[in-house]
Order: C-alpha cells, then structure tokens, then sequence
C-alpha cells in the first residue's frame, strides 16, 4: 500500500547567517519511515491476494495452519505474514493466534461487490518489479517497463495471455472502486457511443444499461476479443453493443455520436495521444462529443491521486497525466475544442471535447478536383474547390486561396509542360489532362 500523507505544518527556524529553514517534527520522520517500508505491505497484500487467503477466512477466524493447509503455504511463514498485517488491522489475531477478516481485508474477497483483489494481484504482480527499475527512468527517460522487459507493456500483453488477463481484470476492478462521473452523464438524444479502448466492456456496459434507448461500438486490440464477447452477453447487452477489433493508431470507427475514452491517453506521450485524438476526429460527426475520462493535474504542491498515477505512467507505459492547459493544447492540435471538466474525488476527472467546426470557403469555383484515392469525410466540411485553368495545353486545378498570386507567376513564366505535382504555400496542383 502506497502512503501518500498530506505534508504537516512544518516549524520555521531562523539561523543565523542562513535563510528560514524548516525542521521536520517527529510524526514526519514517522511519516517518512512507513512511506520508505511501505513496499512490504505491497508485497504482503499481494501474497495474500494472489492465495486467496480472504477467500479462505471467509467462514470465520482460523489458524495460520489451517489456512496453510489449504492454500498450500508454509505454515510458519504464512502465520508471520498475517501477523504482520494484523498490526495494520488487515487482520484480527485472538490470544489462540486465530485469523479472521476484517473491514480492511474483506474487499479482498474474490466475490465481494467491487472487489480489490484483481487490482492488488495486478500491482503486485505487474507493477512491482519495473517500479525497482525507476531510478534508471529518471536518470535516463527510458520507460521502466521497456528498460526491464525489453518492450512496451501493451506489446507484452498481446504476447502473455495470463498478464494480458490479470490486466484487463484489474482495469475492470479500477472502474468500480472509484467514482466515475460517467455515471453521471445525461446522454438524452444521442443514438451510439463508441468506447474506444474499452477492454472488456465495463464501462459500456454501464452506460447502455442506464440508457436502454442508446446503442454501443466496444472497440479494442484483438486479444481482449474473447473476454469482451463473453461479458457482453453475460451482462445482456450484446444485441445492443457491437464487437470491433482493431488498432486506435490506424484508425477508430465510425457511427457513433458519443465516443468515450476511459483512462486511454494517459498511457501514451503527447505525440501518440495527438494521433489517437485525431483519428477519433476523423470518425466523429459535427454534433458528436468526445468524452475524456482522465486526470487533470492541480496546480502546485497540492496532494493528488492523479499525481500517483502520474508516477505509475512514468513507471509503467512512458505516458503521463496532463494539467488544463495540456489538455486544451492536445485537443486543440488534434481538432477539438476543450469544454469543461467535471472534477471527482478519485484520480479521473471527466473532460468534454467538441470537434471544431471548419468554415465553408466565400469563393467558390468551377470544376472541383479531389484528391485521387481520399475521399473528405462526410461530417467534416469538404476542401476548397479547385479552379482550373489551361497552361500551354495542360490542364491544372489551383486552389482558390492562390488564384490571384498563381496568375502573377504564370504572367511573367510561360509553362512549355508540366510533369511533376506540387504543393506549395497552401496550393494544390494536380495534372488534370495533358
């Protein structure tokens, strides 16, 4: 268990010679010792976790040799551990060294509502080892991940099954534990939301689900294909939800009016987060609305779950938490306008984005040219037409923006033949007819 403790007011000293200088009382130095021991208690709880020990005591108080039994632990060394929980009240320990649950640990139950124990098998099991590999991060910027497993962690998990399935179970357990203002979300009129990114289906569950009029696209990597269809049905929305597999870098599709990313782009650097925003500008009509469900950053030395957060995107996949004006900066350069953020108590606050709007052009001209092989979106607004004109037998189109400036230069340079295509200064050329 991380320790995240709110800083103390400090005592201000006054020495001679030296500027103000703060002197740590007593319950800080307390403080910095469990923060540095904490890593114990990570593993401790892992351990206990991962053998299901909860699940065991779940009938009442039992000796560490019973519960050995049965998880197929060391006796000894399983009393030791429980024992050093009970002295954080994860367990109770009675003068017969019988252990039972406690309030702290009975999340840990395999089928407790909202149950932790996937999210602490996967922190223990995932994250702790590339978390020791943090130093060389700071010193070097290489993601601990990718230093310690020689890959990204997304590549990993599309070549280890059972790592990709612990993840998408902690993931799953995340969005239960905290709030979720998607919950929230007044969807009145709108037909579709497309939940890119959306693993197994949780958070479009939920959504169609408390909206039994909307239906759903479910897209994600390929390997969670399996998982998603299992729990689409089993949650009965599977005639409402459609299944798409793909990758978000090449393109996320169409149909929807809502499209929703979920704890998405903070796993990547702002260069593929802006890739990802503007492939979902591309799929989303005019009137559609992006919803980010994120963190964003306070300002300053205030204490944030996001911050923590922040330290596990450094750690983990190289990408990070971002403040308001990151955010409006990333929209704005992918096509979207920042709307307003709607702050939670957890790590993820909820950031609307509008696509913006292009402008038709004033002047318009005969003879539209389009590109070979691309064809304009249909909810964007179309490209300049194009005028075209005859040079020396050939036959260009001319963006109208550089008419006037295009015929200056075909004033003073007469063109024998054109075989090559140009663009420059925001012209399109294009051999039309020779």
């Amino acid at each position: 268990m991380y320790v995240s403790p709110v800083p103390e007011a400090r005592i201000g000293v006054r020495m001679e010679g030296a500027s103000l200088r703060s002197v740590p009382r007593e319950s800080d130095r307390d403080v910095l010792w469990q923060a540095a021991n904490a890593f114990r208690t990570t593993q401790a709880l892992y351990v206990v976790a991962k053998l299901g020990i909860a699940d065991l005591l779940r009938d009442g108080p039992k000796t560490s040799e019973e519960v050995a039994q049965r998880a197929k632990a060391h006796p000894r060394s399983l009393f030791r551990l429980l024992r050093y929980l009970a002295g954080f009240c994860f367990f109770t320990q009675d003068k017969s060294n019988r252990f039972g649950l406690t309030p702290k640990s009975e999340p840990l139950l395999s089928d407790a509502p909202n149950s932790m124990r996937p999210m602490v098998i996967f922190i223990g099991e995932d994250q702790y080892l590339p978390t020791g590999e943090l130093r060389h991060t700071v010193r070097s910027g290489e993601t601990s991940f990718d230093h310690l497993y020689g890959m990204g962690h997304f590549e990993y998990l599309s070549k280890h099954p059972e790592a990709s399935a612990r993840f998408n179970a902690a993931m799953a357990s995340g969005l239960r534990q905290s709030e979720n203002p998607l919950d929230r979300c007044d969807f009145s009129g709108r037909r579709v939301v497309v939940d890119v990114g959306g693993g197994r289906g949780d958070q479009i569950v939920a959504i169609l689900r408390a909206n039994p009029t909307m239906k759903g696209i479910l897209f994600d990597l390929p390997q969670v294909a399996s998982d998603a269809r299992a729990y689409l049905k089993a949650s009965g929305v599977a005639d409402r939800c459609e299944l798409v597999t793909g990758d978000a870098f090449q393109s996320i599709p169409r149909g929807g009016d809502v499209y929703v990313m979920s704890r998405v782009l903070h796993d990547w650097a702002d260069e593929k987060a802006a890739v990802l925003v503007a492939n979902c500008r591309k799929a989303i009509p005019k009137d559609g609305i992006l919803l980010i469900r994120d963190s964003v950053l306070p300002e300053g030395d205030a204490p944030s779950p996001a911050k923590q957060m922040d330290i596990t995107m450094l750690i983990m996949t190289g990408g990070h938490e971002r403040s308001e004006e990151e955010w409006r900066t990333l929209l704005a350069g992918s096509g979207f306008s920042f709307g307003k953020v709607r702050r939670t108590s957890s790590p993820f606050d909820l950031i609307e984005a509008h696509p913006v709007r292009t402008t038709e052009p004033s002047l318009r001209c005969a003879e539209p040219v389009r590109s070979e092989g691309i064809a304009p979106l249909a909810d964007q607004a179309p490209l300049p037409k194009m005028r075209s004109v005859s040079v020396s037998g050939s036959r260009i189109a001319i963006c109208p923006r550089t008419c006037f400036s295009m015929s200056l230069l075909f004033s003073e340079i007469q063109c024998r033949s054109l075989s090559f295509l140009a663009v420059c200064s925001g012209a399109i050329l294009s051999r039309k007819a020779w």
